[in-house]
């Protein structure tokens, strides 16, 4: 060192605590409105901040901030939603990763890792046996060097309608052109319209011969504006690992929801509920949020498929998603019913408190003992 020169102080370390109930409006909302990409966020911030915040059935929704050391600025933000989960017949509460947001002057990796790490560090401190999420691809990157793990990418399921297969011949299009880039595009266009022409007619002979055996067996299919509360089905089938079955949950998560409106498609057979899907409508598409059969028999989920489609379609539907982590048993349904399957690139992430017990924690890392519809994930 130079005589007469001082040493610069070190640089503040970055600060990462959790945000006081009260100070969340205050703190962070303005990142919301400064940096949310969904517009219907952003139209709706008050009123979805009360609702997710503030209404949580299973506990108040909590959020950690990283700071700037010298002004006290939020940098970023991300929360945690209180969530009652069964794994076998035991209860664990279960924190959903939810509203992750670095502002764009800090989205360096540094202060989003911290976040996410020091979230997980807490967990079970502050109550939480494990902390699950639905991170989008930017995000992927920052979870993993935090220390989380993927239990599974989700597998997406297409049942194009009968009426409407202009999506379906241009995937067939691009997959056909994919094969070699010796064959010329008018090749792949017209093998696509053959093979869309030939699906199109076997989708809507499938409809006829469903709705056929739907009247033979008793069954009726009805879409109908979202209750307070969803039926209940005595002997519903659940996975290992599922949302722990709760009417004040869905009530609120699908009945009073700020920025979406929901429907339910409820499946009876004389007269009973057999199974009901959660539906919200995205401009002429339909996306499914949740689900519950009967395990009585394996014909209520199957007709719970096989009817949904010809039931949208007739309304203007053209097209129907259901995105999935576990059950494979399922995809067998969807198979059987021809929707179309495409693997996506999000992940479902997983932290698991070092206090649950082994045997349990070893249960939840295996994918196929879950059964989590990624539309619900997308809170």
């Amino acid at each position: 060192m130079i005589a007469g020169q001082s040493l610069s102080p070190p640089p503040l370390p970055i600060q990462c605590n959790e945000v006081a109930a009260t100070q969340i409006a205050s703190l962070v909302l303005p990142l919301w409105r400064a940096g949310m990409s969904d517009r219907k966020i952003l139209e709706r911030i008050e009123p979805r901040y009360d609702w997710l915040y503030r209404q949580a059935p299973s506990g108040p929704t909590r959020t950690w901030a990283v700071r700037d050391p010298n002004t006290g600025a939020v940098l970023g933000a991300g929360s945690v939603l209180p969530v009652d989960y069964l794994v076998g017949s035991r209860t664990l509460k279960g924190g959903m990763l939810i509203d992750f947001i670095v502002s764009p002057q800090a989205r360096t990796a540094g202060p989003a890792v911290m976040l996410q790490r020091e979230i997980a560090r807490q967990a079970c401190a502050n109550g939480f046996d494990f902390l699950f999420g639905y991170p989008n691809q930017r995000a992927w990157p920052v979870m993993q060097r935090a220390g989380y793990r993927a239990l599974s990418g989700t597998r997406t399921w297409i049942r194009p309608m009968s009426g409407d297969l202009v999506t379906l011949e241009r995937q067939l299009c691009t997959r056909i052109s994919a094969l070699s880039t010796r064959v010329p595009r008018w090749i792949a266009q017209g093998c696509a319209a053959i093979a869309t022409s030939a699906a199109g007619l076997a989708i809507a002979a499938l409809d006829r011969t469903v709705q056929a055996l739907s009247n033979l067996r008793g069954y009726r299919l009805s879409i109908e504006e979202m209750g307070h509360a969803l039926p209940e089905i005595a002997d519903q089938m659940t996975a290992a690992v599922t949302r722990k079955p709760s009417n004040g949950y869905s009530a609120w998560r699908f009945g009073r929801h700020p920025t979406h409106q929901f429907k339910v498609a409820l499946l009876r057979q004389h007269g009973a509920v057999r199974a009901w899907a959660v539906l919200c409508q995205i401009d002429e598409r339909i996306e499914l949020h949740d689900a519950a059969w009967s395990s009585a028999s394996r014909w209520p989920q199957q007709m719970l498929w096989l009817l949904l489609p010809g039931a949208l379609a007739a309304v203007g539907i053209k097209q129907m998603r259901v995105s999935i982590v576990g059950s494979c048993c399922t995809d067998r349904q969807f198979k059987r019913a021809l929707y179309l399957r495409r693997d996506e690139g999000r992940k479902v992430v997983l932290h698991v408190s070092p206090e649950v017990d082994p045997d349990i924690a070893q249960q939840m890392w295996q994918p196929d003992q879950w059964r989590v519809f990624a539309g619900e994930l997308d809170i």
